[in-house]
């Protein structure tokens, strides 16, 4: 039997207002009707003993989840993974980390997201990710579109450069979603043909002041405008 790798990653980093969160996944294997019992590091279902790692068997497929269980006013990063080869036959999976008591402020704030799929076939894969005000995890149930949802991305197809979303406002703590789903029917895993899987939903939330310009450099997005503006800027120092 083939095992699925899933891996949730969460990294937050500053140095004022840390506070515990919490971090969980859930898995659907037909296509969102139903979710399994979400699953918290070192509590009912994950079968892992270290501090940071959810493991959990489910269907015959091996999901595995890792983060760091904090939040910070500096920058929230949340990296949900896809990794493996299925078994062969059809296969509807949605699977969803988050993480709520986030701190990233001041707003407005922006959300930087990368979905690359670097080895996929037979199927269709998205991803999507969301932004509660109201601090629930996996946005209170409903996910993108419920009140209070004040980010959502929509379906997203892969994408290797950075896309921005907002400006938007949240009050903290609040928490973030990421989804990705993938559906198709899997080759003999065993054969030539395998159907495997290797994507990466990858998300990163800044607070303001900071000038879109600024974000959309560090994250490697283009900037339009940007080097008209530094021309002008110039004429009028040489003026």
């Amino acid at each position: 039997m083939r095992k699925l790798l899933i891996a949730a990653a969460i990294a937050l980093f500053g140095a004022a207002g840390s506070a515990e969160a919490t971090f969980q996944i859930r898995v659907s294997t037909n296509g969102g009707g139903t979710f399994g019992p979400a699953i918290s590091d070192n509590l009912a279902g994950d079968t892992n003993g270290a501090v940071g790692i959810i493991d959990v068997t489910l269907a015959g497929v091996n999901f595995h989840a890792s983060s760091t269980s904090n939040t910070s006013t500096g920058v929230t990063t949340l990296d949900l993974q896809l990794q493996g080869t299925p078994n062969a036959g059809p296969f509807n999976f949605v699977i969803q980390a988050s993480l709520d008591g986030l701190l990233t402020a001041p707003p407005p704030l922006i959300l930087a997201n990368k979905f690359t799929d670097a080895s996929f076939d037979g199927g269709t894969v998205t991803a999507r990710t969301w932004i509660d005000d109201n601090n629930n995890l996996f946005g209170g149930g409903g996910g993108a579109g419920v009140l209070d949802i004040k980010l959502d991305t929509g379906s997203m197809a892969p994408h290797a450069a950075a896309q921005l979303f907002g400006p938007f406002n949240a009050s903290t703590p609040y928490s973030i979603t990421a989804q990705v789903t993938a559906q198709g029917t899997a080759q003999d895993p065993n054969g030539a043909n395998a159907t495997s899987f290797s994507l990466d939903n990858n998300n990163r939330i800044t607070p303001g002041p900071a000038p879109l310009s600024l974000i959309l450099v560090l994250t490697g997005a283009p900037v339009l405008g940007l080097g008209s503006a530094i021309r002008r800027r110039r004429a009028r120092m040489v003026a």
